[in-house]
């Protein structure tokens, strides 16, 4: 399958790379990459090289600034804040760090501007559909069932408060998962940091969610491409891309068709739940791309606005001043909506025996992806790992039960350990942790 999460791809350095493969080497000399693993998916980082650039200091620096994220806001850590407040039972304050306050006062104000449709509690819904971590046989629950486990969720009974940090909830069964708004969160998060640093030019990306500050050496805007669905016609493509935009100091995060569903008796059913309805969705949106300053923000409106669908999605993007972009699946093309502020880079693909140079630049892109899979390929053949991709969204939210992909941090190596260590049973490891179906490109 194509695509669970659709990426965002650094068209302007045709960075192709998979998560465990060798990375692809930045081809422009005036950038610095450096890369790594955080919340069961990769992140990149490109600088605009410099003198006197400290590349190992900034590397230790970011991987210290996103695990201390995920020590604040997993849910797979038992220790974190998320968690402690989730095993709780009691509905008195518990103190958590300003930074978790901060993720979840968004969490809660995207949940309230869009009707519940973002809702950080919906685990048990997606437990009973048989999408959390206890995967049964796919079955259709009951209204009964559907009616017991809302009960469970409810964005409304989780309270902030700000000075001293702390949060609340007014049922003891009431949990969080911020796996749909913390990867953009760790995105500002590492910006903002790299801007303490000096480093004033920069793309910061975490599993596909990107926000570039400053410009690259050549005084140009930052440029990154939205992949195209799966199924996209071609001529409604730029090959593996749907569209270019200009990230010019903004983020940018998209969610869609993650193609993770199960069928009974012939009907699909879609993974992504309507936290309101209890159900899953039904409508035909494949990608939804959304454009803002912060990258906490455009991750969280991006699975809201997948969950609200196609018209009510644009509605309400247009009432925000949003924007966003969505494509819609049809019969022989996609829809295409945009909000009037969405810009795209006009990109015309004239007839290359008028324009050689254009010719050659897409057979150069062409073979820098051919050369990439065959560096994924071989990493992966080498490393004996299989490829992995980003995950995320309230659709891979857990329960209480634990999780496929807890603030998509990857916990199979952290187990496998444990049983080389004796503190776990062999076959304790779950084989489907943050192993989405897509593979990035």
């Amino acid at each position: 399958m194509l695509s669970r999460r659709p990426f965002l791809i650094a068209v302007v350095l045709c960075l192709f790379a998979a998560r465990n493969a060798e990375p692809v080497r930045a081809a422009d000399p005036t950038l610095v990459e450096l890369t790594g693993d955080t919340m069961g998916t990769y992140y990149r980082v490109l600088l605009t090289r410099r003198d006197g650039q400290k590349k190992n200091e900034i590397q230790t620096g970011v991987n210290g600034l996103l695990n201390r994220i995920e020590d604040q806001m997993s849910t797979w850590r038992p220790e974190s804040e998320l968690s402690r407040f989730n095993k709780s039972e009691s509905t008195d304050w518990l103190k958590v760090s300003p930074e978790t306050v901060l993720v979840v006062v968004e969490s809660l104000r995207i949940a309230e501007l869009s009707g519940g449709a973002f809702d950080p509690t919906v685990g048990p819904l997606i437990d009973l559909w048989s999408f959390g971590a206890e995967r049964g046989e796919p079955r259709i629950p009951t209204d009964e069932e559907i009616s017991a486990a809302k009960q469970k969720t409810g964005w409304q009974k989780v309270t902030v408060r700000s000075d001293p940090p702390a949060l609340k909830k007014s049922q003891p069964e009431i949990q969080l998962n911020l796996s749909a708004i913390a990867k953009g969160y760790g995105v500002d998060a590492v910006s903002d940091w790299l801007i303490e640093q000096g480093e004033a030019n920069h793309l910061v990306e975490i599993g596909g969610e990107d926000r570039a500050r400053g410009t690259k050496a050549d005084g140009s805007v930052w440029r990154v491409g939205i992949q195209a669905p799966a199924g996209m016609p071609q001529e409604q493509t730029l090959g593996p891309i749907f569209q270019i935009v200009e990230l010019n100091d903004r983020s940018i995060a998209t969610s869609g068709d993650y193609q993770n569903y199960f069928e009974v008796d012939g009907k699909r059913y879609s993974h992504t739940i309507d936290p309101v309805a209890g159900r899953p969705i039904t409508h035909d949106v494949a990608s939804v791309s959304v454009l803002t300053e912060t990258c906490m923000a455009a991750d969280g409106w991006a699975t809201a606005f997948t969950v609200l669908g196609a018209e009510k999605g644009m509605e309400l993007a247009k009432a925000q001043g949003l924007a966003v972009l969505i494509l819609v699946r049809g019969e022989p093309k996609f829809d295409v909506l945009s909000t009037d502020n969405w810009v795209p880079v006009d990109v015309t693909v004239e007839d290359p025996a008028e324009s050689p140079s254009s010719l050659r630049t897409f057979v150069a892109a062409g073979i820098i992806f051919v050369i990439a899979l065959t560096g994924m390929a071989v990493g992966v053949i080498f490393s004996n790992r299989r490829i992995k991709g980003s995950c995320g969204g309230l659709a891979t939210m857990p329960g209480q039960d634990g999780s496929t992909c807890d603030l998509c941090e990857n916990p199979s190596e952290e187990c496998q350990q444990e049983i080389a260590e004796g503190k776990r049973e062999p076959g304790d490891c779950p084989d489907d942790v943050c192993e989405p179906e897509h593979f990035e490109v």
